[in-house]
């Protein structure tokens, strides 16, 4: 089921991971958005412990700049 909140993944932008303390997977994904071909980009922090479930903690939308357009 698509609606206009839907997005498509272009590529991983750029993947940080911090192991002591808090085993933090650090995220920025390139989506667009399924009806319109402008591309934004998506920061995430994903707690990842070991042995377990990952847990996405915080997620932004990030519009390009007019330099990156």
């Amino acid at each position: 089921m698509r609606n206009e909140t839907s997005f498509e993944l272009v590529e991983v932008a750029k993947a940080v991971i911090t192991y002591a303390p808090f085993y933090l997977l650090l995220l920025t994904l390139a989506v667009k958005k399924v009806k319109q071909e402008e591309a934004v980009a998506i920061h995430a922090i994903v707690h990842h412990p070991v042995c377990r479930p990952w847990e996405l903690h915080q997620w932004r939308v990030v519009k390009p700049g007019p330099a990156e357009a």
